[in-house]
């Protein structure tokens, strides 16, 4: 048995070997050349000192480092590049590693080089590009929950504690979530109409924000849409 899980287990980690060391070949390129800093320094001059267009950059930055490779791979090539970049913006350590290893893991359900979307096509005997898009559809959420936590640093409780003010805003962010949610399915109790989903989304947007008048705002508009859906399934007699 021992002898079995010894060698399943060397034969599992070839893989990862293998992509280790294929990064650490990119990685090296990256540093030796210096295209790594130019990187950063393209992400800095684009965002123009506007934090939120930096991250835009970033992100899709990371995303098409990280397409085709496995997340430990994709994370070191697109941290030894990005990283610095969003540091040098004020960004603490850890939202910005984070914020990386988040669009970097995306990257394998991202068209047009999504990886997973693909191995799940083959599996389904689907079209790959019409599953990667459905993939990116019902994972909209992991899209922006980078942005969320680096634009509102307490919600990573590892840098502020667990205090009062950051249980309110993980119940902001749980509702953001569940709103940008709502608005891709197209479905809150029921199937709703393109204009709910629209306000279903700028409210997500809405609740991004660090600001609680504005997250208590958007909750509001959740809550009431979520009371005339709950409404409307009961005047037609429908079941919840």
């Amino acid at each position: 048995m021992l002898k079995k899980a010894a060698s399943g287990a060397a034969k599992s980690s070839l893989q990862v070997i293998a992509a280790c060391a294929t990064s650490g070949i990119v990685v090296g390129m990256l540093s030796l050349t210096g295209l790594g800093l130019k990187l950063s320094n393209i992400i800095i001059g684009l965002g123009k000192g506007n934090l939120f267009i930096s991250l835009v950059c970033a992100m899709v930055v990371s995303m098409i480092l990280g397409m085709g490779l496995p997340t430990t791979a994709a994370y070191i090539i697109a941290a030894t590049s990005v990283a610095p970049a969003l540091i040098e913006l004020g960004i603490p350590n850890l939202a910005a590693h984070l914020f990386i290893l988040y669009y970097a893991s995306i990257s394998a359900i991202t068209p047009p080089v999504a990886v997973a979307s693909y191995a799940a096509a083959g599996l389904a005997e689907e079209n790959a590009m019409k599953v990667g898009w459905e993939a990116v559809r019902l994972g909209i959420v992991a899209f922006i929950v980078p942005f969320a936590f680096v634009l509102n640093q307490k919600l990573l409780v590892v840098i502020t504690g667990l205090q009062i003010e950051v249980v309110i805003d993980l119940i902001f962010a749980f509702l953001t979530c569940l709103s940008l949610a709502f608005s891709a399915q197209g479905w809150l109790l029921r199937d709703i109409s393109i204009f709910q989903r629209g306000i279903l989304f700028l409210t997500s947007l809405i609740m991004l924000s660090s600001n609680n008048l504005l997250c208590l705002a958007g909750a509001v508009v959740l809550f009431a849409l979520y009371i005339l859906n709950k409404k409307l399934v009961k005047t037609k007699g429908m079941e919840v």
